[in-house]
This record gives structure tokens, sequence and C-alpha cells, in this order.
């Protein structure tokens, strides 16, 4: 109390009397402070915001802000060399580590802030201000969720800003000294030789001759990543992200090499991966993956989320935070990426994934790593998930053999007759998640490794019948040129994505059903005609991913070579061996055709999921895959089978299985308006499933039909 009254008079007399030159009032409050603690009757016990030191402190920045604004005067700053040759912030730094009074840190801290953001003049090179602000940050980061959390993340996150505009200034915030085990570092210079004193306790002689590298800025983020404020942790975030673009090559080799950092990160992920373990189940995921997909109709929605759903959306923004981390600087994203393999994945997810009895457990584990995959952008990070679960391996598959682990694990799930169709699903939708942000290693071990050396085309059956007139062989045996009349320097039409045989081509698939199994007529506006929209829009996105891949335009020309062998084999058994070797699809496709001919055994909603990724392997612009997929009129060699093929297949199954169903085109009739409108109650005929099964292929057809004519209209 008395202290305002010696401060309301203090005022008084101000008004009354001339005022004071800056420096001597600048100089007058930096005593004041430093008698509040020489004074041995200071009530130090008391808060600071019953003392004069934050009034003392604010007219301190006054002062350097009216002497800046005043600069034109010529008499140079006298206030600011005051302020730097006194050292008067490293010497606030030494008061506020003790923090007497209370909450006189909080008040350094944000006069620091103001001083650096206010002040024009660059004070942060200067030695003894950034010997004060490193101080400063150490401080910040010493207690996680501390009362000053706030004034601590927004000196932090000026600093961020301030370093990221000079990112040379960095190396002056990388220290050699761990909060752990510190150190004083003393250097003097005798003769030629520098001597250095280390001053430590006996126990960390170790530490003291290799010294752990501390980044003080780095570290207090990390504290800020953890807060319970969500406010604060997602500008931790922000700026760790900033900073790591901002980094030095220098900086980036200390941090990855002499630093805990990438463990430190990838362990706060998976800290945040047991805590969904242990409090979330498998409806909270469910929700979860309900909610990220609805999100955008509904913003509001997660206000009533539980806390089981609220733990598994913030591990998934962890997540997405890690990837940005990992984008935002590619030597250190590699880095992170390796740690986030072994410590998570391999650690972590490899053994949740891989467990056989819990169905519950991998039902859980599978969605959440969909969430994740669908919540990640950078291409290391992605490929290093796709690495995990199917691999890169580009040799050819062999039936029964067991390449890649987890890869073959995933397929034989969605064989497996005891697993749920939740189980295979959820499989089902993580390959269609892989394959909706591809890389070209994933691609090649899932799905081309088997299709690169066509071996599935029959050559033997071109050779014996002189008429087959398939587009490829024309242009086995006819040049481009010649075939298209195209002259020399221009671009030639590719002749497996725009065959001339196109209309024969859409005709098999939209022909494959009779009329009588069709639920809808063409003048509804139910052709094909509906999907090329979408369509284009999709092989537009696809060809984007794939841009960078340098796969061919064309057939690789094997023709030749098979020809060349064929002909030094004389005996006709031989060529036969030679031309019309064994195929085999490899796992992924196997697995894939074998769901599509059980349709009719198989829920609507695991037809959907097939159906979907078989359409999303059309649109990638692969030659052999694209003639694998969507060419009904190449030869196949006796031991293949291609999409068509099993289509045709189940086509035949559908007309057996319904040759006896009374009023059929009134059930399908009603079947399609059910699913289409999504009606509650569910299809009640006793043949529902394959009235569900037909008009599933039905649109599949359709869908086939116009993604080959948009990438033969692309590519003509």
């Amino acid at each position: 109390m008395f202290s305002r009254i010696a401060c309301a008079v203090y005022n008084v007399m101000d008004a009354l009397a001339p005022p004071l030159p800056l420096h001597e009032e600048f100089s007058h409050h930096w005593t004041a402070i430093k008698n509040f603690y020489t004074n041995k009757r200071s009530a130090c016990q008391l808060p600071v915001e019953l003392t004069d030191i934050p009034d003392h402190l604010n007219q301190m920045v006054c002062i350097l802000e009216q002497e800046e604004g005043e600069g034109e005067t010529g008499n140079g700053c006298p206030c600011m060399e005051y302020f730097l040759q006194q050292k008067i912030l490293e010497a606030m730094c030494g008061l506020a580590k003790a923090d007497s009074p209370t909450g006189f840190k909080q008040h350094v801290i944000s006069f620091a802030s103001r001083i650096l953001s206010s002040v024009k003049f660059d004070l942060l090179p200067h030695a003894s201000v950034w010997s004060a602000v490193q101080k400063l940050t150490m401080m910040c980061g010493e207690q996680l969720a501390s009362p000053y959390e706030k004034e601590e993340m927004d000196f932090i996150f000026f600093l961020c800003n301030r370093l990221m505009e000079d990112p040379y200034l960095f190396n002056h915030f990388i220290c050699d000294t761990s909060r752990r085990f510190p150190q004083k570092i003393r250097t003097r210079q005798s003769g030629s030789a520098h001597q250095v004193d280390l001053e430590c306790s006996k126990h960390s002689t170790a530490e003291a001759e290799a010294p752990k590298i501390d980044v003080p800025l780095v570290q207090s983020l990390i504290t800020f990543l953890n807060s319970p404020d969500h406010d604060i942790s997602s500008k931790g975030n922000d700026c760790l992200v900033k900073c790591a673009a901002a980094f030095d090559e220098k900086t980036v080799n200390i941090l990855v090499q002499q630093t805990d950092f990438c463990s430190k990160i990838v362990t706060f992920i998976v800290s945040q991966y047991h805590e969904v373990q242990k409090h979330c189940n498998l409806q909270d995921i469910n929700d979860v993956d309900f909610f990220s997909v609805h999100t955008g109709e509904n913003s509001g929605s997660d206000v009533q989320l539980s806390p089981g759903k609220r733990q598994i959306l913030s591990f998934v923004r962890w997540v997405s935070f890690f990837d940005n981390l990992v984008g935002a600087q590619p030597q250190l994203g590699e880095s992170l990426t390796m740690f986030f393999t072994d410590l998570f994945l391999k650690s972590e997810i490899n053994a949740e994934l891989s467990d056989l009895e819990n169905n519950d457990k991998i039902l859980f584990t599978t969605k959440l790593i969909s969430l994740c995959i669908r919540s990640i952008a950078s291409e290391s990070l992605i490929l290093s998930f796709g690495i995990f679960l199917v691999g890169n391996c580009k040799d050819p598959e062999l039936p029964g053999c067991v390449g890649h682990f987890l890869k073959q694990l995933l397929v034989d799930r969605c064989h497996e007759a005891k697993l749920s169709s939740q189980v295979k699903l959820a499989t089902l939708q993580l390959f269609e998640d892989l394959l909706q942000k591809p890389s070209k290693e994933v691609f090649e071990s899932l799905v081309l490794s088997n299709l690169t050396g066509r071996r599935y085309y029959d050559y033997l059956f071109v050779e014996k019948h002189a008429h087959f007139s398939d587009d490829e062989v024309s242009c086995q045996r006819k040049s481009l040129y010649e075939e298209f009349d195209v002259s020399p320097g221009s671009s030639p039409v590719s002749r497996t994505f725009a065959p001339s045989s196109i209309h024969k081509i859409l005709n098999c698939f939209l022909l494959l059903l009779p009329d009588e199994l069709k639920s809808c007529e063409e003048s509804e506006d139910s052709a094909y005609d509906v999907y090329i929209k979408d369509a284009h829009r999709q092989f537009q996105q696809c060809l984007l991913l794939c841009d960078d891949w340098n796969w061919p335009n064309d057939l690789c020309s094997e023709y030749e070579e098979v020809e060349s062998e064929v002909s030094e084999t004389s005996d006709s058994e031989t060529e036969a061996d030679a031309t019309c070797s064994f195929f085999y699809e490899g796992s992924f496709l196997d697995m894939l055709f074998c769901k599509l001919e059980n349709m009719l055994q198989q829920p609507y909603e695991l037809n959907l999921q097939v159906t979907s990724l078989i359409s999303r392997l059309a649109l990638f612009p692969h030659p052999n895959l694209h003639e694998y997929l969507l060419n009904p009129l190449i030869p196949l060699v006796p031991t293949a089978r291609s999409l068509f093929t099993v289509l045709l297949k189940l086509a035949e199954d559908i007309q057996i299985a319904v040759q006896d169903t009374q009023n059929l085109k009134k059930k399908l009739e009603l079947t399609r308006k059910i699913l289409l409108t999504d009606e509650e109650g569910c299809n009640s005929f006793e043949e529902s499933n394959a009235l569900e099964a037909i008009i599933v292929l039905e649109e599949f057809c359709k869908e086939l039909a116009a993604i080959a004519f948009v990438k033969y209209h692309t590519s003509s």
C-alpha cells in the first residue's frame, strides 16, 4: 500500500517538475528495480503486481520507443546505449530465473517480447541481447503447462518469426550444454593454444569430453507440443514446422546427428498412439471414420464427440503435424521418417496388424492406419507407409510363395472365411487409400510386378490365326507412322490406350449383361456416359500423380523377342512351352478377381469396395495394366484370366442363379431404387444378394466403359 502511495506522489511531482532527460529517466527506472532487490525490507514474497516493478518495466519500454521516435534530433540513442552497455536484459534474466517476486518472470518475458518487436533497432545480433534471449528461451521450455505459458509461447512465436527472416541467426541459438547436465565453458587464449576449463561435477566427465548439443528453441517448442492447451500446442506446431523449413544444412545436421530431436518427436507420436489404445474402442473409430468423411457437411459435430473419438482425432492431428514437419525440410524429413518407421510402424503397428485372433483389434488398427494415410501428404511418409505395408519388390510373384509378410497377410485376410466382412472391407479400404496416394515403388510391387513381362498375352495364338486382327499385333507388324500416317516429329497416337476397336471394347462391357438382367432402361439417362465426367476428372488426377514415373506410352515390344526365341526352336512342343508360359497375376490381383467371382456370396458393401478398388486400378496410365484390365479383345494364354473373363464368368453364374426368379425385372427395379435412394430397411427378397450383385455389376461395367472411353479420347 505504501509503495502505491509513493508511486502516486512520484507521479504528482513528475507532473509539477520539469521532465528529466530520457536517458536519466531510463536509468532511474532501472535503478529503482535494482534497489528493490538490494533493499532488505522489500517484500519479495508478494506478487509482482503489488510492487512498482511492472510500472518501471513499462516505462522503460515506452522511453526506448520514444527515444527511437525522436532519433532525428541527432543526439543518438543514449537510452539504448545504456540498455546494451549495462546488459540490462541479461541481468533481468538472472532475476527472472528465481521468479521472485512471484510473476516477475512473466513480466520479463513480456518486456523482452515488446522490446524486440517494437524497437526498430535490430537488437538480436547484439551479444548481450542474444545471450539473454537464449536464457529466456531455455526458461520458456522448463516447465510443462507453466502459469506463464501464454507469454512464453508469444515470446517463442516472435523469436521464430524473427529467426526465419535471418536463418543464419539459428546458429547463435545452438549450445553445447544440455539442461540435464549444465556445463559452463570458458575459453581463453594463451599464446597460440586455446585452453578450455570445464566446470562440472565429477560424475559428468564423460559429458564434458563429448558435450551434448542442445537447441533450446527447439526444445522449448517440443515442450509446447505437449501442452494441454490446444491453442498453445497448435501454435507450437506451426512454429516448429516454420523453423524446420528455415533451418540451414548445418542446423539440420546438428539436430539429426547430435540431438535426440527426431526420436523425441516420434516418441511423442507413439505416446499419443498408446493413449488411443487405452481409451478408444471399435465404435469410436467407426464414428470418427464417418465424422472425417462428413466433417465438411457438419463442422459443428465435433462438439458431440466422446472423449475416445476426440483422442483418435487428436492422434490423427498429430500425425498430420508430423507429416508437415517431414515435408518442411527434406534432409530432416528423411531422418524423421526413418525413426517413424522403426519406432512406430515396425515396433507398434506391425504387432497390431499381425494379430491373428482378435478381430476387433485387427479392425481397429486397420481403420486407424487408413485414417493416418488419408491425413498425410509428404511423399517420403506416404512411401514409408506403402513400403511397410506392401514392400517395394519388383520381382514377379510366384503362387504360394510368401514375399512381403504384411502384404501377404493383408491379401490373405481378404480371403479368410473366419474373419468378418467388416475386417475384409477395412482391409480393402486400406489398399484403396494406398492407391489414392500412390508411389511408384509401392504400385509396382503391389500391381505391376507380374504384368510388365506381358506373359498373359498368347503370341502362339496370334501366329496360328493369321486372320486375327488385334490392334496391338498390328502395331507390332507396322510402324506407328505407317499405321496412322503421322509425319515424323509429331506425337504418335498411343495404340494401347486409343485402339481403333474402341467401340468393340466398349460393347464388350456394356453388353456383358443381357437386357433382361438390367435394372434400368437406357432412356432413363443411366447409360455409361453418366460416368464419363467423373472418370475424366479422376484420370486427370491420376496422370498428375504418375507424371514423373516415366511409364511408357505404349506396350513394350516383346513380340519380336519371343518370335526370335521361337524361331530358334525346332520342336513344336518346345515352341509351345516358350510362348505359352505359365502366368500368375500376383497375389493382389488374384485376390480382387476371386472377390469378383464370389460377388453372389458377398455383402453389397464388400462388392462395392471391390469394384471401386478395381476401377481405381483401371485409371492408372500403364500400358500393360490398361491392356490387361480394359482390353477384352486380346488373346490370353491358357493359364491366364483377365478382368473381362472374370466378369464373363460372373455374368454366367448370375444367369444361372436367377433363372427361376419370378418378376425378376420388377424386383431389380425395386432393389435399385432402395440402394440408390438409401431408404431405410433392406431388400426382403429371397434373391436379394443376387439382385444387388446384378446392380453392382451393371454399374461397374458402365464405369469401366467410361474409363476406357476417357483414356481413348485423352490419348488419341
